[in-house]
């Protein structure tokens, strides 16, 4: 192999290795870990689910829920990106459930199971700890 296109190649390894893809198979192993749990979608293009972010981690924390946090892919597209450890988003179910309609998007993991309760867009943190708990004690809430 030219010694050029090799180190070409590895160069741009630490981009493609600095986060892991979140796919359907993450998602069901999660599921089955934390039955009860939180997915909270957003994107470094909006500022109000970056805002968010912080947001739910306190709320999930406050409720002792498990929480995994998902970026969309334009951090890999972008120059002056914040560098998170968040796992890009990639999951057909979630995307075919409406997650990449509106960042942020919050699903939630009821016995084992995605909600239908799905939350797009940002929510003041007062209201949305109100419905975390509820979604949490009932399983669905229309919103």
């Amino acid at each position: 192999m030219n010694p050029f296109f090799l180190l070409l190649f590895l160069s741009f390894c630490p981009l493609v290795n600095a986060q892991k893809y979140f796919h359907d198979e993450n998602l069901n192993d999660w599921m089955a870990e934390h039955p009860q749990s939180i997915i909270y979608g957003w994107s470094q293009l909006m500022p109000l689910s970056q805002r968010g972010r912080k947001e739910i981690e306190a709320i999930a924390q406050s409720l002792n829920l498990p929480l995994v946090i998902l970026q969309d892919d334009s951090c890999l597209r972008m120059k002056n990106c914040l560098e998170t450890k968040d796992d890009i988003f990639n999951s057909a179910t979630l995307w075919d459930l409406g997650a990449f309609d509106h960042f942020p998007f919050i699903f939630f993991i009821v016995d084992g199971k995605i909600s239908e309760t799905l939350i797009q867009g940002y929510e003041v943190p007062e209201s949305l700890a109100l419905i975390v708990e509820e979604v949490m004690r009932k399983g669905n809430l229309c919103i």
